[in-house]
């Protein structure tokens, strides 16, 4: 009896050890990009109203992941430029964007999150895929980007450190 006991228990040990290994990574919370470890393509800089270079504008993400939903904000200098709904079980999603859309599919693969873009402004199309990655101790988050454009793929990676 004791030995069918201590098998029962292993074999409920393992399955929720097994779970949590399962779980998508919680990616909620602030993100703040790293300029320093980030591709330059999202870089932007303020200029003055005499043409001179004030500052580096600041990108970050409010990210807050409940369920199946992924909804991301996108700030510049705290400005809220995009909002995004993601559904992370490969739904498709819109997004209005100046003069366009954005029309996205997301969903895990193990730890990382892929996510599918079409861009459509107008009768351009461009399409993408982005692939999300939490380091080990949930404070890096880093987004490597394949964009298809005429001229060929292009691949950019930006680092974002949790607030």
């Amino acid at each position: 009896m004791k030995r069918q006991i201590g098998i029962l228990c292993l074999v409920v040990a393992v399955g929720i050890i097994s779970e949590a290994a399962l779980a998508p990574p919680d990616l909620s919370g602030t993100w703040i990009r790293d300029k320093f470890k980030s591709d330059p393509t999202m870089k932007a800089i303020r200029v003055s109203k005499s043409g001179e270079q004030v500052a580096e504008l600041e990108f970050s993400m409010v990210i807050d992941q409940e369920g199946n939903n992924l909804r991301v904000a996108t700030r510049v200098d705290d400005n809220i430029v995009l909002e995004v709904l993601y559904k992370l079980d490969g739904t498709e999603t819109s997004a209005s964007v100046d003069q366009g859309e954005i029309i996205s599919s997301a969903k895990w693969h193990g730890d990382k999150l892929i996510i599918d873009k079409t861009s459509k402004f107008g009768e351009r199309e461009e399409k993408s895929k982005e692939q999300w990655s939490l380091s080990p101790d949930g404070k890096v988050l880093t987004i490597t980007a394949i964009r298809y454009v005429p001229q060929g793929a292009q691949t950019t990676k930006q680092t974002y450190n949790r607030k």
